[in-house]
């Protein structure tokens, strides 16, 4: 017979209390994919009315494309800034 890690037999509440742990960040792990995906919709849906405001004004051309251009790094920078924080990293 193996040595327990645990002696006393406080190995089961030990276990058990990882268990409820990896619960409990499993269900906020999964709330924050939930805000990122609202995020997302919220980002694509004001970046199309942008998009569309810009092309329906009717800009002349060097400044409809610098325009464009603007609201799609912008874009871009906050989907990197969605993506690292929902994997933890910070920017």
């Amino acid at each position: 017979m193996g040595a327990s890690a645990y002696p006393l037999g406080r190995g089961a509440l030990n276990e058990r209390n990882d268990m409820e742990l990896m619960t409990l960040m499993a269900l906020s792990e999964g709330s924050d994919l939930v805000n990122a995906l609202i995020w997302l919709v919220g980002l694509g849906l004001i970046a199309y009315l942008l998009w569309w405001l810009i092309g329906y004004v009717g800009l002349p051309e060097p400044i409809n494309k610098v325009a464009r251009v603007v609201v799609a790094l912008v874009v871009v920078v906050m989907l990197i800034r969605l993506i690292m924080r929902v994997t933890g990293s910070s920017f």
